[in-house]
């Protein structure tokens, strides 16, 4: 058995990586059809800050996953200036609408605040209906000992969503492995581990999965 009721979903940071064609991606597949063959594999994903969001991509994005599929936003200056040309209609919570009850968390890098204060009205509490908000917690050390790069804690006091997202970008199996104990032994009830690494962050995520199975039927 596990070490506890711990739910890890194990992913990658974005899916569209023209370095995971004849590796990940069978070199055939048009672009057009990854995301579906991602989620045939893997339950959750990472929407970079810089992807481009609007209505009908993310209808699109719906209509190639299925309703148990989770997708998790990223948010940092770069989506504040492409994403908020009209900031009163296009909010954190009109777009969690737009998921449908796919939206699994939005996670935030305070590091990234601008400075000049044009994204003040992003750093109170979102007011979101499931999702989770979540903001890195910049721990250096800690990182270290646990054996992540970022991990990013639940800040709203709402019970569904994730409760923590950590980032990987490690090929090693031991590695895997220290992440993986360490984030079931954890209080977090639901999780994320995401492969962060463009040129091959789903052969680790897919490694990770297989090494996640075995640690849960111990």
């Amino acid at each position: 058995m596990g070490l506890n009721s711990t739910e890890i979903n194990i992913g990658t940071y974005g899916w569209c990586h023209p370095e995971w064609s004849g590796t990940f991606y069978d070199p055939d597949l048009p672009a057009d059809w990854r995301l579906s063959w991602y989620a045939n594999h893997f339950r959750t994903v990472v929407i970079p800050a810089d992807y481009v969001l609007s209505a009908d991509r993310i209808d699109r994005w719906l209509a190639d996953t299925d309703p148990a599929f989770r997708f998790i936003l990223e948010i940092d200056q770069t989506f504040l200036s492409t994403n908020r040309a009209q900031p009163e209609e296009w909010s954190l919570k009109t777009i969690e609408r737009l998921f449908s009850g796919q939206l699994d968390a939005v996670i935030y890098r305070p590091s990234r605040i601008d400075r000049s204060g044009k994204g003040a009205k992003w750093m109170g509490l979102p007011e979101l209906e499931k999702a989770s908000f979540c903001i890195e917690q910049n721990d250096a050390s800690k990182n270290d000992r646990m054996g992540w790069d970022f991990r990013y804690e639940r800040r709203d006091a709402g019970d569904l969503g994730l409760d923590s997202v950590v980032y990987s970008s490690s090929d090693n199996l031991s590695q895997m492995r220290i992440i993986l104990e360490n984030m079931r032994e954890a209080s977090d009830k639901r999780q994320a581990l995401i492969f962060t690494d463009q040129q091959a962050g789903g052969t680790h995520a897919q490694q990770a999965r297989i090494l996640s199975d075995l640690l849960s039927a111990q």
